[in-house]
């Protein structure tokens, strides 16, 4: 898996996940997160799954 980050702004965030060969397929995650009480929360995730 690769993370990366793409903004963060004070308590919010935005970074992309990609994952080769989960369960032996390929995705790409964009993943919206909050800070809450000094923790990262995943608020909203979307993904594309790569065809092989």
């Amino acid at each position: 898996m690769n993370v990366t980050i793409l903004q963060v702004v004070e308590t919010v965030a935005v970074v992309r996940v990609e994952a080769d060969n989960w369960t032996g397929q390929r995705y790409t995650d964009f993943l919206a997160l909050l800070k809450v009480d000094e923790h990262w929360k995943i608020m909203q995730k979307v993904f594309h799954h790569h065809a092989a």
